[in-house]
């Protein structure tokens, strides 16, 4: 966007949502940390004073990203859950949940929410809260699945924390494998068919997920 584009804009927040929308590109091409202000304001057309009319700090910028989009967004997602009816149905919104979020933030965001305690303290502590704040809407949701489906005998009676930690990381690899996200590493000859997307539908995998692999 050119300098005379930007000062059309007039409501001071589009220019801000403007500027975010912007860093976003850049987060998601060149990784936050790898970012400089410099960047986002030559990618939007503005100069460095220009962006700081309008964000502190880079981390400012990322606050108010996680907290209009990627938050927000999450938490309409998560919602479906808590509005189904069956064990099924909750599964079937929590994945998509993490599917949509997968698929549209990829590796950064998934990067971010995984980092261990310590690690966040690279960030200030603003960023760390919502980093943690994101890890524990989701701990929420699949802990209210376990819950009711030890509640309804559709699940065991087992240790609803284990439970809860066991299909949020079986989810998280069954839409690494099914999805176009973007894997860490070449799949070896072979295992890349095992890896292509079209190889699985979510019905088989609520199938074993739901009733095991025992006969």
């Amino acid at each position: 966007m050119e300098e005379k584009e930007f000062c059309k804009l007039d409501k001071k927040f589009e220019k801000k949502n403007m500027i975010a929308n912007v860093a976003f590109e850049v987060f998601m091409e060149k990784g936050y940390m790898a970012t400089h202000i410099i960047d986002i304001a030559q990618k939007a057309g503005i100069g460095k004073g220009t962006f700081y009319e309008y964000f502190e700090s880079k981390e400012s910028l990322l606050l108010f990203l996680i907290d209009n989009r990627v938050l927000t967004e999450y938490r309409a997602h998560l919602a479906r859950v808590y509005e189904a009816d069956t064990v099924k149905e909750k599964l079937r919104a929590y994945m998509e949940a993490e599917r949509s979020i997968m698929e549209k933030y990829g590796n950064h965001m998934q990067d971010m929410r995984n980092r261990r305690p310590e690690e966040c303290m690279q960030f200030s502590d603003l960023i760390a809260g919502k980093i943690m704040e994101f890890a524990m809407m989701e701990y929420a949701a699949v802990r209210q699945i376990s819950e009711m489906g030890i509640r309804t005998g559709e699940f065991k009676p087992l240790n609803p924390n284990l439970l809860t930690m066991m299909i949020k990381s079986e989810v998280k690899t069954f839409l690494v494998c099914s999805t176009s996200f973007p894997m860490p590493f070449e799949a070896p000859e072979g295992m890349r068919d095992a890896m292509r997307a079209e190889n699985y539908t979510a019905d088989e995998f609520l199938e074993i997920l739901l009733h095991g692999i025992l006969r």
